[in-house]
Order: C-alpha cells, then sequence, then structure tokens
C-alpha cells in the first residue's frame, strides 16, 4: 500500500491546497484586489506587496488571477502588474519554508487531525455564517494539506523496501529539471512539486543537487498555468502570461547553469548544513538574485512584452469580461469604459457635424462600424451592471452604478441622433439644402469643446453644474434661432415641403444629440437636482 499511499496523499495534499486558498479567497478576497489597486503605485513596491501577500496567503496562483484581471480592466499598469508577479513568484518560495517547519520539524498527527476536526466542525454548524464558514474552510484545507503530507512522507520512508534507491540518484541534473518541468506542468502546483523533493531528500531517495534541480524545473512548469489561462484570454492576460514564462526561463537557466554548480561553496558561505534548509535557501535565494537583476530593467522589459504581443484594438478601454469576477473593482473599470464612450462620442459626433474640419475622413462604413462599437461598449457596461446586481452592493455603489449605465446609454442615444441625420448632413455641405449659418456653427463648435473640456479634466460637481447649465441654455438658444430661420426661409418659398421637413428634423436631432450629451455628463458626475436641467424647447 506504500505506492498508493503516495498517490492518496498527493491527492489530500492538493486538495487542501486549493481549500486553503479558497477559505483565504473568501475572508479577504475583496479587501485584498481592493489593497492591490491602492498600493501598486510603482514598480518596487508592486514587487514588495506581490513578494509579501503570496508569502502569507500561500498561493501565487490567486494573487497571478487577480493581477490578470486588474490588469485587463485597466485598474493597474501592465508594468506594475508584472512586478507583482515577479514578487510572486518569489514569494511562493516562502511555501518551501512552510512545509519544512511545519511538515518535517513537528508532529504532523498532532497539528493535522485538530485542523481537520475544528473545520469540518465550523462546516457543518457554519453554513449560513459566511466568516464562519471560510475560516472553517482554512482550518480544513491547512489541515488537509498536514494530513496528505505526513501520509506521503510515511509512504516514502518505505519506498527502498520496493524500488532500490540507486535507481533514483545518480542520474544527470538536466534528467531531473525535465522531471520537474513535466510534473509541474501535469499536477499544477509548484507547491506539491517543492514537497515531493522535500519528501524524496529527506528520506535519501535522491541527493541536495538532483533535488536542487528538480525544484528549478518545477519552477519553470509552474508557468504551464498563467499560459493554459491565458489561451482564451485577452491581450493583457497573453502579455503577463508571456512575462512569467520569460523571466522564470531566463532565472532558471541562471539557477541550473551557473548557481547549480556551486551550490555546495553557495551553502558552506550561507553557513547552512540541513539538506532541507539548503534546498528551500537555494530555492528563495536564486529567485531573489533573479528578480534583483530583473528590477532595474523592468520598464524596459515590459515595453518589450507589449511589442510582443500587441492589441488589435486601437482604444484602451477595460476588458469588462475580465473583471466581472471582481465586483469591487468592476465599478471603477465601468466608469472609465464610460468615460471613454463618451469621448468616443463627441469624436464621433464631431466629425458629422458641418463644424469639425475632417468630417468627411469617415466614410459611411467607417462612420457604422464606430457607432456599432459604442453600442457593442454599452452593451458590455448593461452585461456588467446586471451580473453585479447579483452581488452585495452599498445604496451608494448601486446609485453610482445606475448613473453609469445610464451614462453610456445617453452618450449612444446621442450618436444615434446624429446617425440618423448624417446623410442629411453631408448634404448640408456643398449647399444642396443650404448652410446654417456661421453664427450657429461656431456655437455647436463652443459646446463640444466644453464637452470635450470637461471630460477631459478632473472638475467640481459645482463647475460642471454651471457649464451644463450654460451648455442647456445655449443649445435651447440655438435650436429656437435656426428654427425660426427655417420657418422665415419657408416663408419666402426659399423651402419646398420636403426641404422645410429635412431641416426641422435636422434641427431637432441636432439639439437631441447635445442635450443627450449633457445628460450623459450630469450623470456621470453624479449630479443632483436633474430636472431643472431638462428644459425641453418648444416642440415642432
Amino acid at each position: 500500500m506504500n505506492g498508493w499511499n503516495l498517490i492518496f496523499g498527493l491527492g489530500i495534499f492538493l486538495y487542501g491546497m486549493a481549500g486553503l486558498e479558497s477559505g483565504l479567497r473568501q475572508l479577504g478576497s475583496q479587501r485584498l484586489r481592493q489593497f492591490f489597486r491602492q498600493s501598486t503605485g510603482n514598480r518596487w513596491l508592486a514587487v514588495l506587496v506581490g513578494t509579501l501577500v503570496t508569502a502569507f496567503l500561500q498561493s501565487s496562483s490567486m494573487v497571478s488571477l487577480m493581477m490578470q484581471a486588474l490588469a485587463a480592466a485597466g485598474l493597474v499598469p501592465l508594468t506594475n502588474a508584472i512586478g507583482v508577479i515577479l514578487g510572486a513568484n518569489l514569494g511562493t518560495t516562502f511555501t518551501g519554508w512552510l512545509v519544512t517547519l511545519l511538515g518535517f520539524k513537528l508532529d504532523l498527527d498532532a497539528l493535522s487531525l485538530p485542523l481537520i476536526g475544528l473545520g469540518s466542525l465550523g462546516l457543518v454548524f457554519g453554513e449560513r455564517r459566511q466568516l464562519l464558514r471560510a475560516s472553517s474552510q482554512l482550518l480544513l484545507g491547512l489541515g488537509l494539506l498536514l494530513f496528505g503530507l505526513n501520509l506521503m512522507k510515511g509512504a516514502v520512508e518505505h519506498l527502498p523496501e520496493l524500488l532500490p534507491i540507486d535507481s533514483l540518484s545518480g542520474h544527470s541534473p538536466w534528467l531531473y529539471l525535465l522531471l520537474g518541468v513535466l510534473m509541474t506542468a501535469v499536477i499544477q502546483s509548484s507547491s506539491a512539486s517543492m514537497m515531493i523533493a522535500l519528501t524524496a531528500l529527506n528520506s535519501g531517495l535522491i541527493e541536495l543537487q538532483a533535488a536542487a534541480a528538480l525544484i528549478i524545473g518545477a519552477d519553470l512548469g509552474t508557468t504551464s498555468t498563467s499560459a493554459l489561462g491565458s489561451l482564451r484570454g485577452s491581450v493583457v492576460k497573453k502579455q503577463l502570461a508571456l512575462a512569467h514564462f520569460t523571466f522564470n526561463l531566463c532565472v532558471d537557466l541562471l539557477a541550473f547553469l551557473l548557481l547549480l554548480p556551486l551550490l555546495p561553496w553557495l551553502l558552506n558561505w550561507i553557513g547552512v548544513s540541513d539538506p532541507l534548509y539548503s534546498l528551500v535557501t537555494f530555492h528563495s535565494l536564486f529567485n531573489l538574485i533573479g528578480l534583483l537583476l530583473f528590477m532595474p530593467v523592468l520598464g524596459s522589459f515590459s515595453r518589450w512584452i507589449e511589442s510582443c504581443l500587441q492589441s488589435s484594438e486601437s482604444d484602451d478601454y477595460p476588458n469588462l469580461r475580465e473583471v466581472a469576477a471582481l465586483p469591487d473593482a468592476a465599478l471603477v473599470a465601468i466608469e472609465r469604459s464610460v468615460a471613454l464612450l463618451l469621448r468616443d462620442v463627441l469624436d464621433l459626433n464631431g466629425r458629422a457635424l458641418p463644424i469639425h474640419h475632417e468630417q468627411n475622413e469617415l466614410s459611411e462604413e467607417a462612420f457604422e462600424q464606430r457607432y456599432e462599437a459604442l453600442k457593442n461598449i454599452e452593451g458590455e457596461v448593461l452585461l456588467l451592471s446586471r451580473r453585479m446586481q447579483t452581488h452585495s452592493l452599498t445604496p451608494e455603489q448601486s446609485e453610482r452604478l445606475g448613473n453609469l449605465v445610464s451614462a453610456a446609454r445617453e452618450g449612444v442615444f446621442s450618436a444615434k441622433s446624429i446617425k440618423d441625420i448624417r446623410e442629411n448632413l453631408l448634404r448640408l455641405t456643398p449647399g444642396e439644402l443650404g448652410n446654417f449659418p456661421s453664427p450657429q456653427g461656431r456655437t455647436q463648435a463652443a459646446m463640444y469643446r466644453q464637452f470635450n473640456h470637461l471630460l477631459g479634466q478632473q472638475h467640481s460637481s459645482s463647475y460642471a453644474r454651471e457649464t451644463l447649465e450654460n451648455i442647456a441654455a445655449e443649445n435651447n438658444r440655438l435650436h429656437e434661432a435656426i428654427h425660426e430661420q427655417i420657418l422665415q426661409r419657408e416663408g419666402h418659398h426659399l423651402l419646398n415641403s420636403a426641404d422645410l421637413s429635412t431641416l426641422l428634423n435636422i434641427n431637432r436631432e441636432l439639439w437631441q444629440a447635445a442635450d443627450r450629451l449633457r445628460c450623459a455628463l450630469e450623470q456621470f458626475y453624479d449630479l443632483e437636482d436633474r430636472q431643472s436641467l431638462l428644459t425641453d424647447p418648444a416642440r415642432v
């Protein structure tokens, strides 16, 4: 049964790791994601945060998942996200220290059974209490992890009776390197590979240098997890996976070719003699050296990663699907998406109005494509907002979410108003229906410049309100002035009935396009007493 116990122990160990990660995620994922957004302002801090958080959580995959989602949503710059993942690469080496200290230096039975018992009781009686259930899941996961490790350790101690030791020892370090890569890629856990290496080393099945080569391979094999997770993900996910693989490949080659031959001298210089401590010290040491070598060129490294995998999209919208699992970050991503959507509506409208000197640069097909893209962004915002409603939101968050959805809808309505009269606007330019007088054209241009100014910078609510009130008054005055001029031209028999209807419709849609934008900005800025700004000009 010793061979089977080895497999059983590995399965329990992996299940315990998953339970431990699940409990930690339930306990602190929301605050942790907020902490990541607020604490990764520069690359050095990002690396430190990635290292410490991963060392505490004992889950580099959990940290990598959060950073991929936050970076894909545009909430963390790519350089800082890479810094966090590189720091997590160092932080995950503390798993070896944890396994060594708890798994080989203490009585596992005295620790694992009480943890399993307490965790099980908490899950049974704390079904409706989220905090108790999450804490119990964490205790049960840790207990199972130690129990599986103890089962494996006992099985490995009897393996020499079934398998000659010399069949596992004496092979080339390259073989152990490849074994570490394949083993970690298959079981998707570098922690399990480290545990296997420590167990084999502790039982005398392999030598220290072979175990070191094994964990170097495991360090490279662990990049398969992020690579597989990025296959169907966004470009940012692929960039982070490439950065992770490239960093680990360079560091692991350095460790294997330069540091591994010097391992006895390094350990003697450091003053470590215990084989288990020697292995985990070497694991942490070569990752630390690699990190220190990469930090001075992290900016250049990030730019190279971006050049290797460039986005096919010309805009910088957050990927809302990637952030759907992070409700606290989703609101920030939606706000940024809506701001960019309104910016693009202003640009699209401006290119169609007879006030823009580049209005003819957009073909009908290009205009339709950009309009459909805006509708898609609005749809993504709406879908994500509906998913967020299934989570517990504060009243302030719910109100803000509703305002942002309304702002996106108003912005797309504004673009639709221009879309509906775009053909007629193009006919206005050569004079087929007559041009709008130049003063009105200048007024339209001034309103759109004010819209751009509000979106382009941060402003106080009082300034935004005053500006939008002025735009509302100017838009109403312009609508009425053009309306009167059209009727005067009809009174002088300068227009037939079809032209009269067309010009009145154009005037109405121009007013509505500007008014929808004004409403969108009111919603975006969360201005109160909006009804006072909704004065509608006289309807035709």
